[in-house]
């Protein structure tokens, strides 16, 4: 399956070979190094992370060569690692399972009569190219749809 065009840069090809769940640790990382801001797999966690993106990220303002690719793919892997957590049936995606043919991490929910891929990746990516970004606000819709889709029990 040929790959999408994207709108922003993509980080060097290597790191996109790394576990989903290694890049989510190193967006934890940074984020209490740098920004003194603690991630920790939780809901109140993204809110945290949405006032860093707003205070500290220049989201939507960037160039093809000031596009801060590996810090947003960071941030892209804590959202789905955080919604792998949070949502039962959900797990990443391997590329035979990619039925977008997206380069980033994508998670995969699977009961045993239907599959939906979630472009966590690329959705958050994008959304720090092109605001507005809230991405308490997107992990929010996406268990709205897998709970319409059956996949998350109240």
């Amino acid at each position: 399956m040929p790959t999408r065009a994207l709108p922003f840069p993509l980080p060097d090809d290597a790191l996109l070979t790394l576990p989903p769940e290694s890049l989510a640790a190193s967006a934890v990382t940074t984020c209490a190094k740098v920004y003194t801001v603690t991630l920790d797999y939780t809901w109140a966690s993204l809110a945290r992370l949405d006032v860093l993106v707003s205070e500290h990220l220049r989201a939507g303002r960037y160039s093809r060569d000031s596009y801060p690719a590996v810090l947003a793919l960071t941030l892209a892997a804590y959202v789905g690692e955080l919604l792998r957590r949070q949502t039962p049936a959900g797990r990443w995606g391997t590329r035979e399972e990619n039925l977008y043919g997206t380069p980033l991490p994508f998670l995969v929910f699977t009961r045993p009569d239907h599959e939906m891929q979630i472009n966590v990746g690329e959705d958050v990516m994008t959304a720090l190219w092109h605001p507005p970004v809230a991405l308490q606000a997107y992990a929010e819709a996406q268990v709205v749809t897998l709970g319409k889709a059956g996949f998350v029990y109240s």
